[in-house]
């Protein structure tokens, strides 16, 4: 059917193609199962000494609470806070500028739901990690006035940066939201050019970027790989460059915008 609807006939793999790849798949199934089981004898091994690392956390906890037991308690938490020992408000309890300088929230970009174990770097003297709650939520501890550079991150997402001014005797508020690898951390802009109602062939560019497009015949044009937000779009006719129109976009991570230009 193929070759009588004009197609090229099929051609099967011969015994000898067939062999070679299932040998190649055998010695990858054998490599697969010889590091299946090196992973599951660490993870017995890691799960011997977590118990014993659980308790070393315990001891630390307790002695350095007793240590500065006699201290107020904004002063005992910062004490403590020297030897790794972390707090965070109990639930329903108001977080002091006393005990942190910073709080927020990590959330999925896409779909806006908490993400628990992220983690968020602070680069201060020394640099300050912190995880997020299984609600999403992270508090850092109290940091001199000034502006830090700041990092959230977790497996299966982009990383994101940025910097964050740290106001004395207050807690600054940082919501993050986390983009995940499977979607694009760049979007596109499309659309179509036209002059007195017929499209034409013109040049689109975003402003102060290389990103450009050539129209096709029907004044079709694509940009792809702009970085998401907010941008200004020009868009020039081929034949006569005193024809020109710029208009604002907001782009978006993983998606296509359209613009359309209808030029003067």
């Amino acid at each position: 059917m193929r070759v009588t609807a004009g197609g090229a006939a099929m051609a099967n793999p011969s015994a000898a193609q067939v062999a070679t790849q299932h040998t190649i798949f055998v010695a990858a199934q054998g490599d697969q199962s010889t590091k299946k089981t090196a992973y599951d004898n660490e993870q017995e091994d890691v799960a011997e000494i977590s118990v014993e690392g659980l308790d070393l956390v315990d001891d630390i906890w307790d002695e350095c609470e007793f240590t500065f037991r006699k201290d107020s308690a904004p002063s005992k938490r910062r004490k403590c806070r020297e030897y790794g020992v972390v707090y965070v408000p109990r639930a329903g309890e108001t977080p002091s500028p006393d005990d942190f300088s910073m709080m927020g929230v990590i959330t999925d970009g896409v779909t806006g739901n908490p993400i628990g174990n992220a983690v968020f770097v602070v680069s201060a003297a020394t640099e300050i990690i912190v995880l997020t709650d299984g609600n999403g939520k992270f508090f850092v501890p109290v940091l001199p006035a000034g502006t830090y550079n700041i990092v959230a991150h977790k497996g299966g997402y982009y990383e994101y940066s940025a910097t964050v001014v740290v106001v004395a005797g207050a807690i600054t508020p940082r919501n993050v939201q986390l983009t995940p690898e499977s979607v694009p951390d760049t979007g596109g802009i499309s659309g179509t050019v036209s002059k007195g109602g017929v499209n034409i062939l013109a040049t689109v560019t975003v402003e102060g970027t290389t990103f450009t497009a050539q129209t096709n015949p029907l004044g079709v044009y694509l940009i792809e790989g702009v970085p998401p937000g907010s941008v200004m779009v020009r868009a020039t006719s081929n034949s006569n460059p005193a024809d020109t129109l710029v208009l604002p976009i907001t782009v978006s991570a993983g998606g296509v915008i359209e613009l359309i230009f209808n030029l003067p």
